[in-house]
């Protein structure tokens, strides 16, 4: 009896990859470029403010940490599969038990967030290269014109305001095309961005981002082919994406004064390394100036960037070359874990009973 119990929950693990992997990958020819903020090598920046990734969140991919004043990262009940490169030195993160840095991060396994950890890394050039490009292409893309070859049917009076309803952006055209808005709101809601597979886009917002309960889906540009770049006008944006479940696909980069929040005022969190009903991005974000907090929370996902191949991905590390080993696509490894705990979880509750 017990055998079958131990099948019947592994069945439904595999039942649950075998649905997702039947689903298509797109893959991108060029990234938005953004020099040494190469976004196919860093998941998240910190641009010099306080990186927070807590309460059962975490990140597929390296993240770079900016050096600003006080403690620059900490991290409660998160992890980061990839390293972690500081800025500064050692000094500049707190040790927490329940989070884990490293290859088998998102299992719970491996090497905590400490100093010790090998795959923590201090005073970093590729960081600090990074965090510099990434404020620098920020402000030279911002200063961009509209292109001809963008039309904005979800746009109404130079923003994006879109309430339980459907908006598409359209690209016409290879290489590079800009779309200037002041504020970006999506509330149930879904934005679509078409375009051909080697153009890409950069949006470049002045005021605000609010995203609740909403889906931004790239389906033909590939997640590394369109920028949300909030630039730094000397007015300070809000960036909130919360109110779970959001899909997000893209790159941020929020270099303006103010704080940036990803994460779920709705989502129920039960202790597992991934939360299906919770934010999911898939790209990477960048942001958060010195003084100011980015938040990566409540059950949030980030998975970075891959190159695809097939139905498997080989990793990319911040020195320019690959992790050495092959991996499920993003979402595979995510529906794949929830699978396991379903059924790590029932077949405990049955043996308590």
């Amino acid at each position: 009896m017990r055998r079958f119990v131990i099948s019947k929950h592994l069945l439904i693990a595999t039942g649950v990859v075998a649905l997702f992997t039947a689903a298509p990958t797109t893959a991108h020819a060029a990234p938005v470029p953004l020099g040494a903020a190469d976004p196919t090598q860093w998941a998240v920046l910190s641009l010099g403010g306080t990186l927070k990734i807590t309460a059962h969140s975490g990140v597929f991919g390296n993240v770079g940490v900016g050096d600003g004043a006080g403690i620059d990262m900490l991290m409660n009940k998160g992890f980061v599969q990839g390293d972690v490169y500081f800025v500064g030195d050692s000094t500049n993160m707190t040790n927490d038990a329940d989070s884990y840095v490293g290859p088998t991060a998102a299992s719970g396994t491996g090497g905590t967030f400490n100093t010790a950890n090998p795959d923590i890394h201090f005073n970093s050039a590729l960081a600090a290269a990074a965090v510099a490009d990434a404020i620098s292409f920020s402000a030279t893309y911002g200063a961009l014109p509209d292109s001809a070859g963008v039309t904005c049917s979800a746009c109404s009076g130079g923003s994006i305001n879109l309430a339980n309803t459907s908006g598409v952006i359209t690209v016409t055209g290879s290489g590079q095309h800009v779309l200037n808005i002041t504020n970006l709101s999506l509330s149930s809601s879904t934005l679509t961005i078409n375009g051909p597979a080697d153009a890409y886009l950069i949006i470049n917002i002045s005021g605000n981002i609010s995203v609740q309960n909403s889906n931004i889906l790239i389906p033909t540009m590939g997640d590394l082919g369109v920028l949300y770049n909030v630039k730094n006008d000397a007015v300070a944006s809000d960036i909130d994406f919360h109110s779970s479940p959001n899909v997000i696909h893209g790159i941020l980069l929020g270099a303006d004064e103010g704080a940036v929040t990803i994460h779920d005022g709705t989502c129920v969190v039960d202790g597992g390394p991934l939360e299906q009903d919770c934010t999911q991005w898939y790209g990477s974000a960048f942001a958060a100036l010195s003084d100011y907090d980015f938040e990566i929370k409540s059950g949030t996902t980030i998975f970075g960037p891959v190159t695809t191949t097939s139905t498997t991905s080989t990793t990319t590390t911040s020195g320019g070359g690959t992790s050495g080993q092959t991996v499920p696509e993003p979402g595979t490894m995510a529906l794949f874990g929830a699978g396991l705990m379903i059924a790590a979880q029932r077949l405990r509750s049955r043996k308590r009973r």
